[in-house]
């Protein structure tokens, strides 16, 4: 159904490429307590940094800790996000929307 594409946590964290698509990973892996969660990068609203961690807060305001560089989210991310400053990668789909949906506080912790 789905292949890894890079393994983390001892394999725990794996980002996924859909049979469908050509260009990067549709999914990511995550550890969630003692099970492992798909999470559609798609679904994931913003992407912030706190030096080597990054955290994945979703539309639904799950938040996910995982173990990649904000460099290596914005490359599998590709074209659908776009960086907003040295921390935070912000989903296309929330222009315009991002003071109502996110406080601005969670960008400059």
């Amino acid at each position: 159904m789905y292949t890894a594409k890079a393994k983390n946590f001892t394999g725990y964290n794996m980002m996924q490429t859909s049979p469908k698509a050509a260009t990067g990973p549709s999914s990511i892996l995550v550890k969630f307590g003692e099970k492992i969660k798909p999470v559609k990068i798609k679904d994931i609203a913003y992407i912030k940094t706190d030096n080597k961690w990054v955290q994945l807060v979703t539309f639904h305001n799950e938040t996910f800790v995982y173990n990649k560089t904000l460099e290596e989210m914005e490359r599998a991310c590709g074209e659908s996000f776009y960086r907003v400053n040295r921390q935070v990668l912000l989903n296309r789909r929330l222009s315009g929307k991002c003071c109502k949906l996110i406080p601005v506080n969670s960008f400059f912790s």
